[in-house]
């Protein structure tokens, strides 16, 4: 008989960042396993329980409605997302297993896994605003103790978590992410010709305007490069009841053009020059693996995971040091030969990180939680 598995659906009332990247494509890969292989179907029986302001979100997305085929997903309660969490998916689940990927969970589920992405509201606290970041690590500090698998997705994060959370690091299994999801939709070059990213050389950024991702560092880099010609194209946007009100930087020759959809995305990766990424912690790094995968050069920091997960397929600089990080982004825009062997290497190593991969880790360690309720 197959076992009941339950997913937190949470993450689709949630604007799209690097975790709830991970959800989205967790749930797409797990579901395609599940549908390849007959063994795994008949050994779980999965549902993607929603909050009632989901639904709209995962049309939008097409997640649900055009893509899964083996997942079930069902809409319950009319609370806030957050009261829906705790309040409402508890009895939903009732004493069978829950995933929830999204670095939080219900405290009354134990049978349940927790992805917890990093440990930054604990080691880099002022990126955060106070009401989140508070709720955030209580939220972590009892659920690491009292649900059965709280996991992460690099060895670093695995590290972090452990010392921040006093939980032994051998019992946080890594699950990893993939890139491959923006070989999916089409380049659409038309943001090129809207943004007149034809005219000149540029290196592309994408990130939340989460002060740890550096931006102050990297247009301080810019007094360093005034002799060359080219743009810094910004791709992303900031969510204030997370982040805090964040002031954007003001840096000459910088562009930000906010969100872009996959497609646009894709298009960007493929013409800039390559994508500088001088994070001061990062508990994973996408955006690296996505440019990787797309063929994209990157100057990645040499801090947090970035080392762990970019291997030797990228150029690194200190994220501290502005005029470091000018040398690199000079190299990605004067070195074709360089450019060339980065996106070499980059698609090879790109290959080594799959969501395929993740979803299979995620279900050996559901199993490995057993049948019974500690």
């Amino acid at each position: 008989m197959a076992e009941r598995l339950f997913i937190n659906g949470r993450f689709l009332v949630q604007p799209l960042s690097g975790v709830q990247r991970f959800s989205r494509e967790c749930v797409r890969a797990l579901d395609h396993l599940l549908t390849e292989r007959s063994d795994l179907g008949a050994r779980w029986q999965v549902e993607l329980l929603l909050p009632a302001s989901a639904p709209e979100v995962a049309g939008e997305d097409g997640l649900l409605t055009s893509r899964l085929q083996t997942i079930r997903h069902r809409c319950s309660g009319g609370l806030n997302p957050y009261l829906w969490e705790q309040l409402t998916l508890p009895r939903l689940v009732g004493n069978n297993k829950l995933f929830s990927p999204g670095n939080a969970g219900p405290i009354a589920v134990r049978r349940q896994m927790v992805v917890m992405h990093d440990a930054s509201v604990f080691s880099h606290p002022g990126g955060y605003g106070f009401a989140y970041r508070t709720l955030l690590k209580a939220m972590q500090q009892r659920l690491a103790h009292r649900v059965e698998a709280t996991v992460t997705v690099s060895d670093y994060s695995a590290r972090e978590l452990s010392r921040f959370l006093s939980i032994p690091k051998e019992s946080i299994p890594v699950l990893g992410e993939g890139g491959e999801h923006l070989l999916r939709p089409d380049a659409e070059p038309e943001i090129i010709a809207r943004h007149a990213l034809h005219e000149r050389p540029f290196l592309l950024g994408v990130s939340s305007f989460n002060p740890n991702k550096n931006m102050t560092g990297l247009i301080r880099a810019l007094d360093h490069l005034k002799d060359l010609t080219f743009d810094v194209v910004w791709v992303g946007a900031g969510d204030a009841s997370i982040y805090g009100r964040v002031a954007l930087p003001k840096g000459v020759g910088v562009r930000w053009i906010g969100r872009a959809d996959d497609g646009q995305l894709r298009a960007l990766y493929e013409r800039a020059h390559g994508l500088v990424f001088p994070s001061l912690q990062e508990g994973f790094g996408l955006p690296p693996v996505e440019a990787m995968v797309l063929g994209c050069p990157v100057l990645a920091a040499r801090a947090g995971s970035l080392p762990e997960v970019c291997g030797d397929a990228v150029l690194y600089c200190d994220p501290h040091d502005p005029v470091d990080i000018a040398h690199g982004m000079r190299r990605l825009l004067t070195e074709p030969d360089l450019r060339q062997s980065l996106q070499k290497r980059g698609r090879a190593h790109g290959a080594t990180h799959s969501w395929s991969g993740t979803a299979e880790r995620v279900l050996a360690v559901m199993d490995a939680m057993g049948s019974e309720s500690r």
